[in-house]
């Protein structure tokens, strides 16, 4: 008999989840409490994790299954020669960021060196803001890694720690000043769409979804879960009126929203409490870097960017990584 599995929340985390539950041969259901897809790609904005890097793994993966359209993505540089050859500065869109952003004469060796600083000092002192390890470094080359490590983590190295920021120091470091490239949408697509947010949610969200249905799923917006309760050895979760039982519920939710469906007290509390920090110009949860999915109740899964698998990009590899992972994690849990 098939299983049927409930995720709950279609963003990012819970669509990818979805989409490789059902390849794995799952019965899958989506419910989405606002009236769109997407989550908080309507929240996100064009210098924000919109943009990640060229070598994101499980959207490279989404993108090589055709789950996702490649046509519209433009690769950017990340740092860009200024001033003449060996200057480098960190190009932004945004007018008010250029003036602010600096302009280094940056060899590759430099840079190599600076980034192996810097990691040797996160390896030990893994949980430790990264600007104790900045300050280490040159003062001009450390304030370069200061404004690269937000732009691509829209965290600033006062909180950001390098349990967080591993993956990306370890990117820009191998793939050097001249060969770092981040992958964004086209102008012309934003342009027809009307915007960042709507045209990063037709491309990613709705495009999944339209899959997704293709596939027998049912994907259904402004459908608000009320409860979700243990049910046997499975779930039964109840919207308005209807009810579904199911083999088991992931919450692609963020951490405050999941408490509220949680049963368990102290888990519910612990969520509930979970921290803020600004990140994108946002007060977002602080990513909590993991190892393995998260099951806190038995059949009952967390994911969401706010559970960022090791070694992963922040933003949207960091999501669509952690419903990548749960997703394996439900399988080999129901397989057993």
């Amino acid at each position: 008999m098939q299983r049927h599995i409930a995720v709950i929340g279609a963003g990012v985390a819970g669509l990818t989840c979805a989409w490789r539950l059902v390849r794995l041969g799952y019965r899958v259901t989506v419910w989405e409490a606002a009236p769109r897809l997407g989550g908080l790609l309507w929240q996100w904005h064009e210098d924000g994790p919109c943009a990640w890097p060229s070598g994101a793994t499980t959207l490279g993966r989404l993108l090589r299954a055709g789950a996702l359209e490649g046509a519209v993505l433009r690769r950017a540089a990340v740092f860009a020669e200024e001033g003449g050859k060996g200057n480098c500065a960190i190009p932004s869109r945004r007018e008010e960021a250029k003036s602010a952003s600096p302009v280094v004469p940056l060899s590759a060796w430099a840079w190599w060196r600076s980034g192996w600083q810097l990691a040797r000092w996160g390896r030990r002192h893994p949980q430790a803001a990264l600007a104790e390890g900045i300050v280490r470094l040159d003062p001009t080359i450390g304030r370069f890694w200061e404004t690269m490590l937000w732009r691509i983590s829209g965290e600033t190295s006062a909180s950001l720690t390098f349990a967080r920021a591993e993956a990306i120091i370890r990117w820009l470091r191998w793939h050097g000043v001249r060969s770092a490239q981040l992958m964004r949408l086209s102008s012309a697509f934003i342009a027809k769409m009307g915007g960042i947010a709507p045209a990063i949610a037709e491309w990613f969200a709705v495009a999944l979804a339209r899959r997704l249905g293709r596939r027998g799923v049912a994907v259904q917006v402004a459908a608000k879960v009320d409860t979700v309760l243990g049910y046997g050895s499975g779930w039964k979760v109840r919207t308005g009126a209807t009810s579904a039982e199911l083999d088991a519920v992931v919450l692609a939710i963020p951490p405050q929203a999941a408490a509220k469906l949680i049963a368990a007290e102290l888990l519910a509390e612990h969520l509930a409490a979970w921290p803020l920090t600004e990140r994108w110009g946002r007060k977002l949860p602080v990513p909590a870097s993991i190892h393995q999915a998260v099951m806190p109740q038995r059949h009952l899964w967390l994911c969401g960017e706010w559970l960022l698998p090791a070694g992963s990009f922040p933003g949207m590899e960091g999501a669509a990584a952690s419903g990548w992972l749960t997703a394996a994690a439900v399988h080999r849990n129901l397989t057993r």
